[in-house]
């Protein structure tokens, strides 16, 4: 009955997950018409045209990670706009492939923004770093872009050209962009300014007045994977439910079985201090197996109870299709290739990885709410603190390299959900109750 009443829970969660990107789909859209109508040159002052085009960098920022995060493989950002289609009733349409580092216009149409443009009436320009396009992309994949010289600044860079400058013209047409040649970069330099115009993957924020008027907004490493580990933790979560309610069936939307028969268990952890459960590649059958004697490690590739080829969390890094949630996302099991259960901790109450679980005992605290308890806590680790070392084998089977605080902890059954007081911290959590 429990177990019923919580993938009733979960099925509430998710409607209430779906309902709140629709919003946010419908506010970003609303939004974006907003701002675009405010975005014809006019009498407004400097002020009120900076605030303006502030708004348009800002919302491009949001649903670049919104859709970063939602991606088949989380993180994974557009290419620039497919200048073929300028002019067409497809305009704003992503490349389906670039060269990297990119530089073009914001693909506004594939973000699902509208016709976007700051307060001087212009589209906003877009630069995505290398590392962001194919596997393995996790929160330990480094933003390669400068910024004013400082190196590794960002993962994007959304840009407002501004006026033209004198020596700019604004064609209506665009070069084709199979890579950043003469041709396109001479186009690129009728709209920005100084190094921001060379292709290359240093920028500016600052120059010369009379040489330079591109404002820029750079998406930080840290800023997309807090977005994007939320996302990795939740499909995790419906996972793991998917094994306990469905075994190595599926499990659809709604939170019924779409096949198999319920486990009524979780698997127990592998070991985190074992070598077989580290890399992106394939898993032999196995390895990185359940440790029947640990409740705390990493999730297993390949636990005695198997966890059926419907579930994400397979050993499998090859393009073989991952039914994930009822949908055949041909999701290429991301969470193998892109190096995910190197980066996730897994927590499960010893008496839940029988049939016989009935509640949890894991306490998840947070200052701001009475502590919950969990049957599974689920800790996304983050990129790498000051002090944290995962270059060798021995570095990434240390627990105290991947959390911090009272999560590193072990076997004491309590994870914090928040960041502690003087602790430097980027865990995040999520437990299932």
């Amino acid at each position: 009955m429990q177990s019923r009443q919580f993938a009733h829970g979960i099925r509430g969660r998710q409607r209430g997950i779906a309902l709140m990107l629709l919003m946010l789909l419908a506010i970003v859209t609303a939004s974006a018409i907003f701002v675009a109508a405010l975005g014809q040159p006019g009498t407004r002052n400097a002020l009120q045209e900076q605030e303006r085009t502030l708004q348009a960098l800002q919302l491009a920022k949001e649903a670049l990670i919104a859709y970063a995060a939602n991606q088949n493989i989380p993180g994974r950002l557009p290419c620039p706009e497919n200048t073929l289609l300028i002019g067409t009733s497809t305009e704003g349409s992503a490349l389906g492939g670039c060269t990297l580092p990119a530089i073009g216009r914001l693909p506004w149409r594939t973000l699902n923004l509208g016709d976007l443009r700051d307060a001087y009436g212009e589209r906003l320009w877009y630069a995505i770093s290398p590392g962001f396009r194919l596997a393995p992309i996790n929160s330990e994949t480094q933003a390669q872009l400068t910024v004013d010289g400082v190196p590794n600044t960002a993962v994007a860079i959304i840009f407002s050209p501004g006026p033209a400058l004198p020596g700019q013209t604004r064609p209506t047409t665009a070069p084709v962009q199979p890579a950043p040649d003469a041709n396109y970069l001479t186009w690129v330099a009728n709209y920005l300014d100084l190094s921001n115009k060379d292709g290359d993957a240093s920028f500016v924020s600052i120059g010369q007045a009379g040489q330079f008027n591109d404002r820029l907004m750079p998406v930080t490493a840290a800023e997309l994977f807090r977005v994007v580990e939320r996302r990795v933790l939740s499909d995790v979560a419906w996972a793991l439910k998917e094994y306990f309610d469905c075994g190595s069936g599926s499990m659809d939307w709604d939170g019924s079985c779409i096949a198999g028969a319920p486990n009524n268990f979780y698997p127990r952890p592998a070991n985190f201090s074992s070598t077989q459960c580290l890399g992106t590649a394939t898993i032999n059958a196995g390895n990185c197996m359940d440790n029947p004697g640990i409740t705390e490690g990493r999730i297993p590739a390949d636990p005695t109870v198997g966890w059926g080829l419907s579930s994400l969390l397979q050993r499998n890094a090859t393009l073989t299709t991952v039914w994930v949630r009822g949908v055949d996302f041909g999701a290429t099991n991301w969470f193998q290739r892109n190096g995910w259960r190197e980066l996730v901790y897994y927590s499960v109450d010893a008496a839940c990885t029988t049939p016989t679980c009935v509640s949890g005992n894991i306490a998840l605290t947070d200052p701001a709410f009475a502590p919950k308890l969990n049957k599974v806590v689920l800790v996304s680790a983050g990129a790498a603190l000051s002090g944290q070392l995962r270059a060798a084998n021995a570095d990434k089977t240390t627990e105290s390299n991947y959390l911090e605080g009272e999560n590193v902890s072990p076997l004491d059954n309590a994870f914090a959900a928040s960041p502690p007081v003087g602790v430097s911290y980027n865990d995040i959590t999520r437990g299932i109750p």
